[in-house]
Parts: C-alpha cells; structure tokens; sequence
C-alpha cells in the first residue's frame, strides 16, 4: 500500500538512462472481442531480475492496463493491457498532443513511495485506445501529454507537464495484429 498523504498519487518518472532497449511484443486475441497487449521491455545493461512492482490502471470489467517496473532500480519492465476491440478509436483525430518536449531514454519511475514488501497499486482511470496507422496509443483519458520519452524506434512513453505517465505508444505493428484490431 502505498502511503496516504493526501495528495493524489501518480506513476511519476524519475529519470532516464541512455542505453539500448529491445522491446518484445506479445499481441493475441483471446475471445471475439478481446486481445491480449504485452510489451516487454529489456536491456542487456541492465539485470532486472528483482520482483517487480505493478501499477494498475482500473477501466472496467476485465483486467486492469498494468505497468511493472523493477523494485530495486524502478526501471521499466513491462506494459500489458487486455483491449476490447468495440473500444478501440481509429485515427489520430482522438489524440490529444500538447507535447513541447521529445526525449529518449529508458525510464526509471519514482519507487521511493512504496511501503515494503507491497508490490502493487491499484488507480481507477478511464484508458483510451487509438489506433494510428501503424500504432496503437494507449491513453489516461484527461491526461494532457507533453512529453514523449521514445525508448526504442517501437515504444514510446507519454508524460503529463508534472512528469507523471500518461499513456504510452506503441509502433511499427505488423500487418496481422493491425488486422486484429481492426476485424470488429
């Protein structure tokens, strides 16, 4: 559990380390309507072999988007998110694009607020989902994005103006999981 100040409490980046990244994607469809989104994140600079913490955004009935980063150095592991198929935005029309800074990086994100031996955090947030030509966006809804932390050529990590996450982007996909989001 994380500590009650108060103040609401947001995944915020602390810092970002200037090395190679490699992402593994994992895109699935697991019902009709529901597809399977994981994106591991991995670099050979880095042993990111401790447990991992979870922050989970809550939108609904099925499980919540969840971002894992490691819980000794706060580095980003993974991204998976389960999407309903009906809920997915075609276009860029839907993005909301505010951001004066573009960056690159392997984030780091701030675990100092975490108790020990808690491992996870729950939020309700609406998500957005948007599909792009060949990327798909994943979106806090009401969130201004103002800067796009890019780790590799394939993902790219969105920031409000506090430095606190906002979604991510994922690019270049294949033609066969653009077809799995677009077969409604």
């Amino acid at each position: 559990m994380l500590p009650e100040t108060g103040e609401p409490v947001s995944l915020q980046l602390m810092k970002t380390y200037d090395i190679h990244a490699t992402c593994i994607k994992n895109i699935e469809l697991v019902s009709d309507d529901l597809i399977l989104f994981n994106m591991e994140v991995q670099s050979d600079q880095f042993d990111l072999q401790s447990r991992p913490y979870h922050w989970r955004y809550d939108f609904g009935n099925f499980p919540p988007l969840d971002i894992a980063f490691d819980s000794e150095t706060g580095l980003l592991k993974e991204l998976t998110i389960f999407i309903r198929k009906k809920n997915v935005v075609q276009g860029q029309n839907a993005i909301q694009m505010l951001y004066v800074k573009e960056l690159e990086g392997y984030p780091t994100f701030d675990i100092e607020m975490w108790a020990k031996h808690e491992y996870y955090h729950d939020e309700d947030s609406e998500v957005i989902i948007v599909l792009e030509q060949s990327s798909v966006w994943i979106l806090l809804k009401e969130m201004d994005i103002c800067m796009k932390l890019s780790v590799n050529h394939e993902l790219a990590i969105l920031f409000n103006a506090k430095s606190q996450f906002a979604g991510f982007v994922v690019n270049h996909l294949e033609q066969e999981h653009l077809h799995l989001f677009r077969n409604k």
